[in-house]
């Protein structure tokens, strides 16, 4: 086995906190709420336009896929949380150090979870409120 140079040998790894957190914990989190976020605009649109061109009320279904989708970004949260709460002291400095220096991997990802999973949340709760105060088919109650 080959020896590392002392200087090599020194050095910190870059990413100390790499096995606390599992690697699908991380991607969860950063995955997540994103896909939620997708699946709600995607399916919601799909059942809408053709329930609301048939003349059916599809608020049941549109509430309960807006449902599911925030439970799978909240799900995504949680686990942004979580993984930011093991790493958070990976590498001394605040929030912004991991930013910008770099170093702390795994407490930068856990960080880009936290931030994109909480944007994707209240973008999937903003959904849900749209449904419930505009109604969804705005136009079939005018006859137009």
């Amino acid at each position: 086995m080959t020896q590392l140079h002392a200087l090599a040998q020194a050095l910190d790894h870059p990413a100390p906190a790499r096995g606390t957190v599992g690697r699908l914990r991380l991607i969860g989190s950063l995955v997540l709420a994103p896909a939620a976020f997708t699946a709600q605009v995607v399916c919601s649109y799909g059942f809408a336009s053709s329930m609301c061109q048939a003349g059916a009320r599809p608020q049941a279904i549109l509430v309960a896929i807006n449902a599911l989708a925030i439970i799978a970004a909240a799900a995504g949260f949680i686990l942004a949380v979580s993984s930011w709460r093991k790493t958070r002291g990976e590498k001394p400095g605040s929030a912004n150090d991991a930013i910008d220096i770099g170093e702390g991997r795994t407490r930068f990802l856990a960080l880009c979870g936290l931030w994109g999973s909480s944007m994707f949340l209240l973008a999937v709760v903003l959904g849900l409120t749209a449904i419930v105060t505009v109604g969804t088919c705005p136009g079939a109650a005018t006859g137009g």
